[in-house]
């Protein structure tokens, strides 16, 4: 990744933590003052007083030993925490190691439950997608450092507890996703008639396309995908070279929908997971068009900037 592409991906995760936790209210001197030790009075000291808005590098340095923080002062300051790990992580050093190893739920002898039970409460989802934007970013960041070795799987196991998700689908129904090479209208049916009871149009185009040949996702680089619950087409998702855009090598995320009664199931993610997998092999950027506040959260915590182009809500740099 470039020093470029790291810089910008680091700005709109900063973007993202300061809308989420924006709101925050201040907790008050007392719950976020930790006198148990000189050690913990001195971190403590170094955040307590502040709001996380004005909290400084000077200030995350000198309090580096975050897990010493009460529960509310590491709740309330880890937005800043996370902010200066994205702006100035050479200088943070191992800070933002130590924070992914206290994002990280306790397993298998590892941590103490106690501690990250009393931590990990109160977020709000736009708030567990602004970590999860922030262990993405870290992931990303790790696996250069690490070169050609596998990384260890803290990060992972963050990201999978962090995650905004509902509980994924039961065992005996799982999701296959596939890609598309005939799509069949008594397939989509359903799909279209509830996307357009929404008063959305896009999935009737979809089957009009294809039908008519217009666009059937078979250009280089092209693909479509289907997610199937016991053989049934509940989600759709496509890749497209970008009609708006001046250049083959920039891919467009089209008409991902699925249907009401699979939403946060994690199927979504599948598919866009998918895309996003696919147009690495063909694609220097892929873009998207969405005004769906969910579907805008979903996207940013898979990497996507936002941005205020007309035709292009975010965009992701694949190199």
């Amino acid at each position: 990744m470039s020093p470029e592409r790291r810089r910008r991906d680091a700005d709109e995760v900063v973007r993202i933590i300061s809308d989420a936790f924006s709101g925050t209210p201040y907790p008050g001197r007392d719950a976020l003052f930790n006198d148990h030790c000189c050690e913990c009075a001195e971190v403590s000291a170094a955040y307590a007083g502040k709001p996380w808005t004005d909290i400084a590098l000077d200030d995350v340095l000198a309090g580096r030993e975050t897990a010493l923080l009460t529960a509310a002062a590491w709740r309330y300051y880890l937005p800043a925490v996370m902010i200066w790990c994205l702006r100035a992580p050479d200088a943070v050093d191992v800070i933002q190691d130590n924070l992914v190893y206290q994002l990280e739920p306790p397993a298998g002898g590892r941590g103490v439950p106690q501690w990250f039970e009393e931590r990990a409460i109160g977020f709000s989802e736009a708030q567990q997608a602004a970590i999860t934007a922030y262990l993405h970013w870290y992931r990303e960041f790790d696996r250069e450092r690490w070169g050609d070795t596998e990384p260890p799987r803290h990060v992972d196991n963050a990201l999978a507890h962090w995650t905004p998700r509902e509980p994924d689908v039961p065992p005996r129904s799982p999701i296959d996703v596939e890609r598309v090479g005939d799509l069949r209208w008594d397939a989509l049916e359903a799909l279209v008639v509830e996307s357009e009871r929404d008063g959305l149009r896009f999935l009737r185009r979809l089957a009009d396309e294809w039908a008519s040949g217009a666009n059937r996702f078979d250009r280089a680089g092209e693909a479509l995908f289907a997610a199937l619950l016991d053989g049934r087409l509940v989600g759709v998702c496509g890749l497209n070279i970008d009609p708006y855009a001046a250049s083959l090598s920039v891919g467009r995320v089209r008409h991902l929908y699925v249907l009401t009664t699979h939403r946060r199931l994690g199927v979504g993610r599948r598919l866009v997971e998918e895309v996003i997998r696919v147009a690495r092999d063909r694609f220097d950027t892929l873009r998207l068009r969405t005004h769906n506040p969910a579907a805008a959260r979903l996207y940013e915590a898979l990497g996507f900037r936002a941005g205020g182009e007309a035709d292009c809500t975010h965009a992701m740099e694949l190199r």
